[in-house]
């Protein structure tokens, strides 16, 4: 595995333990991003101090390990990432308010709107990623489910306030933007000032588990972390809308894990004249291609629920995430009958935003409303008819390796010789099947081709492709890995390419596999 998929600082860490003398802190807790089918027997043979926990819906890996169970997992093929499991996603602390200038999210993002008057989250639960709720406030009228314990402590309720505010711009009464949406309390924070990645891949595996509708976490960190991407893309993949805070950073291209994974839709903050905030962290991410943030919510000023008992105020973008959250629920229940609904909502955040003059990298689309999102799409018949147009675009959870890799004829994983990516976004690719291919009058392989455009590819992740890539052509085993590397040289109608030789550690096969030299990097 290439370590440019192993955190930084998780390197650092057990090349500093190697070198030490010293048998104290010789362990560490990490998160590892596994290929699923190689699960079972990763956790027979990884010398873990302790007892491994794999999150199956997320295909993660947590253990504590020590030099030998790090370089295991660093030199396993089947191995996509590796992070630190004890690093720490943080709430901003509160920010100062303006008291003369206060406005609750519910006031500000559901506004004047016909199509979505009666909408107030009936039948959806949003998965609040925080510090805990105050489940008894009055605000939420017996609405929060119960709390699940992502920490493994002893605690109960709301370790500082922040998660009872946060729920209470989702679905509080008079306050919320959904105001009859349920909440499942997902604690992520104990007593200190930070949430473990461990505990938050819990937290994402319990919402796919507990098959709630939204997802909410208004934390964030400084620093990437790879496993935790992939978790937001994975649950996102399972038709949960995620909404993740920008960040408070303020500067330019400081959107850091986890809203800066391509399928978490990440939430900057404006104040209530829809004017980004000096606080909101701007984009790009400087680690990934795709735009970030992708659209702004109500964050300064916000009037909220108390984990003391009726209300107070705080800012940031941890506030403008849960107006979105609320947003989120009443589109959903509107679209109730639809099974792609979280698609039609995504693309409806990423697309019908009000920017108000400013950039993407500061607001995304801009900033989202019911009243915005009702008059963009012209009323119940404009978005009955998006919604139709998309349920066309129907893609099955797992439709890359259910009816792309599959082979027609005798359902086998069909062999990926190429991934092109072209500059319209669009990706072509190559395949054969062991069992069913063809020579054409020269005796050269024939090739399949299947096309997808960019709306679908974004939903396969790099670790499917890279899964599909391994399948050797010889054996039909997951065994190729790559020898080395070399760029094509491609006109504009492409993205960067690389032809990239592989072999095959069952059969000794060899080939080439050419693909977007992003992935090739990954994979190298």
């Amino acid at each position: 595995m290439s370590r440019a998929r192993v955190d930084p600082e998780l390197i650092k860490l057990f090349s500093a333990m190697k070198t030490s003398d010293s048998k104290t802190g010789s362990t560490r807790g990490v998160a590892a991003s596994l290929h699923d089918d190689s699960a079972r027997d990763i956790l027979k043979e990884l010398p873990a101090v302790g007892p491994a926990t794999y999150l199956s819906s997320l295909e993660v890996l947590i253990a504590d390990v020590d030099t030998d169970g790090f370089e295991y997992l660093v030199e396993h093929k089947d191995v996509h990432a590796i992070s630190d499991g004890e690093a720490l996603c943080k709430i901003p602390k509160p920010l100062e308010v303006e008291e003369n200038s206060i406005f609750t999210s519910r006031e500000l993002m559901r506004g004047d709107t016909e199509l979505f008057s009666e909408m107030e989250g009936r039948g959806i639960t949003v998965g609040v990623i925080d510090t805990g709720v105050f489940q008894t406030h009055s605000a939420f009228g017996g609405r929060v489910l119960e709390q699940v314990n992502c920490v493994g402590d002893s605690l109960s309720g709301d370790t500082s306030g922040h998660g009872t505010h946060v729920a209470g711009s989702i679905a509080g009464e008079d306050i919320g933007v959904a105001s009859e949406a349920e909440i499942l309390d997902l604690r992520v924070f104990g007593q200190g000032y930070g949430a473990s990645t461990s505990s938050i891949l819990t937290a994402l595996e319990t919402s796919i588990s507990r098959k709630v509708d939204v997802v909410n976490m208004s934390l964030g960190s400084t620093v990437r972390s790879v496993v935790l991407e992939s978790a937001v893309d994975q649950v996102a993949n399972e038709g949960i809308v995620v909404c993740v805070a920008a960040g408070n950073d303020g500067r330019h291209a400081s959107i850091n894990s986890p809203s800066s994974a391509r399928g978490a839709i990440c939430v900057a903050a404006t104040d209530s004249n829809g004017k980004v905030a000096s606080f909101s962290s701007k984009g790009p991410c400087s680690w990934h291609p795709w735009p970030k943030p992708d659209c702004a919510g109500f964050g300064v000023d916000v009037m909220s629920a108390s984990d003391s008992g009726g209300n107070c105020v705080m800012s940031g973008t941890s506030m403008a995430t849960p107006g979105i959250a609320g947003v989120v629920a009443c589109l959903l229940e509107h679209q109730k009958e639809n099974d792609e609904a979280g698609a039609l909502v995504e693309w409806l955040l990423r697309n019908a935003g009000e920017p108000h003059g400013q950039t993407h990298e500061q607001v995304g689309i801009g900033f989202i409303s019911l009243e915005g999102l009702d008059s963009y799409v012209g009323g119940a018949g404009g978005l009955e008819g998006m919604a139709q147009k998309k349920k066309s675009k129907k893609s099955p959870k797992n439709f890359f390796q259910e009816t792309i890799v599959k082979c027609e004829t005798c359902k086998n994983a069909r062999i990926v010789h190429k991934v092109v990516h072209l500059s319209d976004n669009s990706v072509r690719i190559n395949m054969s099947c062991v069992k069913c291919r063809k020579l054409d009058s020269e005796g050269n392989l024939e090739l399949e081709e299947v096309i997808l455009e960019n709306w679908r590819h974004v939903r396969v992740t790099d670790k499917q492709f890279l899964s599909s890539l391994r399948l050797c052509g010889g054996c039909g085993k997951k065994g190729l890995v790559p020898v080395e590397s070399e760029d094509i040289g491609l006109d504009s109608k492409y993205h960067p390419h690389s032809a990239v030789t592989v072999g095959c550690i069952h059969c000794g096969g060899k080939g080439m596999r050419k693909i977007p030299t992003r992935l090739a990097d990954i994979w190298n």
